[in-house]
């Protein structure tokens, strides 16, 4: 009788014997001849992913283009590797999310890495992974909010300048925040109310990441860490912000022995050359002028401008709330 006949006679009348324990026996072990096949074929590899620099749009949309480069046929884990600042909470909750839809989706354990910073926004990253790490000179979490408001009314005044705003109502976004003139303390404390509820959604979300992890006392919690103080990595484990001490190679050849550590960049090969080039100019660029490139205005232009880069000229003039 063909095996095919003997599950039919299993499924009709409900006849089992002791050739289809064998026809398990024998699915089970081609099963495992393919899975050793596959990984020999297809050696494992454990992808990782940098988060650099401010948390904007730009980012979130560099994310996007390094998750669709991930192999997810070959990877046993996804790695984020992050070194930020912060900046604005909205765009680093969206990021957030992406990393843990993506993780989930593809069965694959989510690992972050905090290298010499991951503050604010980056936390609120760096917190969703399944195993959180952190360097031993990392600064996390700094669990706090930011407006930042520019007023450029005195300087117009200087020039002979008289900005003339017409809102359709003294409550419009773009009239309450505009940089041509000064805020009044009831717009002052508006921005202020919406600033703390930026905090509030900060605090809940890692609550929510860190439910049953944070070893903190609640004074230390309300007193200190949930009012955007920083800490280094020893102190972070203490407290439960983060899972364990080191770095993202030592972590994973640990937990991956057998796998390749590659790495997923968001540019094509050309763009790739494109960005190295830009760096060895401005490399070249410090090295011929090293008294410019450390000179305080040019420090604060170019915060600045890694800032507002990605806004355009219209919400350049809106208060920014960002984490810090």
């Amino acid at each position: 009788m063909c095996i095919r006949d003997r599950w039919y006679q299993r499924r009709v009348h409900g006849d089992i014997n002791i050739e289809d324990h064998r026809d398990f026996q024998n699915c089970f072990i081609l099963l495992m001849s393919f899975a050793k096949v596959k990984d020999a074929i297809l050696k494992p590899v454990v992808s990782c992913i940098r988060i650099n620099g401010m948390i904007n749009q730009n980012r979130t949309a560099l994310l996007v283009k390094s998750l669709e480069k991930v192999n997810t046929l070959q990877s046993k884990a996804l790695a984020v590797i992050i070194d930020s600042e912060g900046g604005r909470p909205g765009q680093g909750q969206i990021m957030a999310e992406k990393l843990k839809y993506f993780a989930e989706a593809h069965h694959l354990k989510l690992y972050t890495f905090a290298q010499s910073m991951a503050a604010s926004a980056a936390y609120v990253i760096l917190c969703v992974g399944d195993h959180v790490v952190a360097d031993r000179t990392s600064l996390v979490p700094s669990i706090g909010a930011l407006s930042v408001h520019f007023s450029v009314k005195n300087q117009l005044n200087k020039l002979g300048i008289e900005p003339r705003l017409i809102p359709s109502n003294d409550k419009t976004w773009e009239h309450v925040g505009s940089a041509l003139k000064h805020l009044s303390p009831e717009e002052r404390e508006k921005i202020l109310e919406m600033t703390k509820k930026t905090h509030e959604i900060f605090i809940d979300h890692v609550k929510k990441y860190r439910e049953g992890k944070l070893k903190a006392t609640p004074k230390e919690l309300e007193e200190s860490i949930f009012q955007g103080d920083v800490v280094q990595g020893n102190e972070a484990l203490r407290l439960g912000i983060v899972d364990e001490v080191g770095t993202h190679y030592e972590i994973l050849k640990r937990d991956f022995p057998n796998a390749q550590i590659v790495e997923v960049s968001p540019y094509t090969a050309f763009e790739q050359k494109i960005q190295d080039m830009r760096q060895m100019r401005s490399s070249l660029h410090t090295l011929l002028f090293p008294s410019n490139s450390g000179s305080p205005l040019k420090t604060v232009s170019t915060y600045l401008k890694d800032m507002y880069k990605p806004v355009s000229y219209t919400h350049l003039t809106l208060p920014t709330i960002y984490s810090v």
